[in-house]
């Protein structure tokens, strides 16, 4: 569709841990990749701060906003992983070599019409796994 044309946002999926990454096709919009230091709440054992941020554990929630396409890897391997609750690894490089790998779990799938008649999906994801940051 050439309404679409001008959408150039990547995103790769991967089934598998850390390697395979397919293109997630049509994908117009991507929120929230990246990730948050998660807090522990240490105030049960005194001291002046009632949080603590953890070294290595880190969260983060990622939705992709695509034009649903039954024919795209990308989008098959998400739709699998959603009815499977299986875990799938993300990988967003900004720049196209630098940017972050994460492991996640897609909790809630959506279907919306699109003004050009066909349906928009949104994926919502959260962080199962740690942020892997060795592709710096």
């Amino acid at each position: 569709m050439t309404v679409y044309a001008g959408y150039l946002t990547n995103l790769k999926v991967s089934a598998t841990t850390d390697s395979g990454y397919q293109v997630v096709g049509q994908c117009k919009s991507i929120s929230g990749f990246g990730c948050e230091r998660a807090k522990i709440d240490t105030s049960a054992f005194g001291g002046a701060g009632a949080e603590t941020v953890a070294g290595g554990i880190q969260k983060a929630t990622v939705t992709l906003n695509c034009l649903a396409d039954g024919s795209d890897a990308g989008q098959s391997i998400l739709n699998t992983a959603y009815s499977n609750r299986s875990a799938v690894w993300l990988e967003g490089l900004w720049d196209g070599t630098n940017g972050d790998n994460v492991e996640c779990k897609c909790l809630k799938k959506t279907y919306t019409p699109d003004l050009a008649g066909g349906w928009m999906v949104a994926y919502e994801m959260t962080m199962s796994g740690l942020i892997d940051q060795t592709i710096h």
